[in-house]
């Protein structure tokens, strides 16, 4: 992701619609009062803060205690600093409608603020309406000079993908390979027999035909 302005965002090229998937996101200047990272619908006003609308929900800087922000409103418990320098995992199930966050920096590490939230039992997501739309990576910034890089995949993830989720990323499993030819199990079969001064020579499933010759 790069450098931008004002309330600005950028969002991944990938969308998904259904499934459960991971990813992670490292800031690496961020002092934004209202810099958010975490997915937005493809038609997202990117000139808005996250988590303003339903078309976005985010983990919001709120100053100084990041928090999950969705339809203008708080949700969870702070996730804990610091906030810059500091990878960020997001665990999103679209086919629930639920999304956890939670800051890898230091600390508790909890998802979503709470020791009880956990994407792979499906506890303690923050539901949001996510059907019927095409949702992306998402970063709004507020500050001149915030940058962050998303990781869909691409390298080792920080921390440990959740039961059940899939990094947003991950590739199609390659195609099986061709089946290789193995040699007959019962090899020719070499029939010999004369006719009529003939030698036929048949070897299955080839028929070969020799003249034989002979003295008097």
């Amino acid at each position: 992701m790069g450098v931008v302005h004002s309330h600005n965002g950028t969002r991944s090229n990938t969308f998904k619609s259904t499934g459960k998937w991971y990813f992670e996101l490292h800031t690496h200047n961020v002092g934004g009062a209202t810099t958010g990272f975490g997915i937005a619908k493809t038609s997202a006003d990117l000139t808005q803060e996250g988590g303003d609308d339903t078309n976005s929900i985010v983990i919001d800087i709120q100053g100084t205690a990041p928090q999950v922000r969705y339809n203008a409103g708080l949700e969870g418990s702070p996730v804990g600093t610091p906030y810059a320098n500091v990878t960020y995992a997001f665990a999103v199930d679209f086919d629930a409608g639920l999304f956890w966050g939670r800051n890898l920096g230091s600390g508790t590490q909890y998802w979503n603020g709470s020791s009880s939230a956990d994407p792979a039992t499906a506890t303690g997501g923050i539901t949001f309406s996510a059907s019927g739309a095409n949702w992306c990576m998402f970063t709004t910034f507020s500050n001149n000079g915030d940058s962050t890089t998303m990781n869909a995949g691409a390298t080792v993830f920080s921390g440990a993908v959740p039961t059940g989720f899939t990094a947003w990323d991950a590739g199609a499993p390659p195609p099986a390979p061709p089946p290789t030819s193995r040699p007959s199990a019962h090899p020719p079969i070499d029939h010999r027999r004369t006719v009529g001064g003939l030698e036929l020579q048949q070897r299955v499933p080839e028929l070969r035909v020799r003249q034989s010759c002979s003295r008097s």
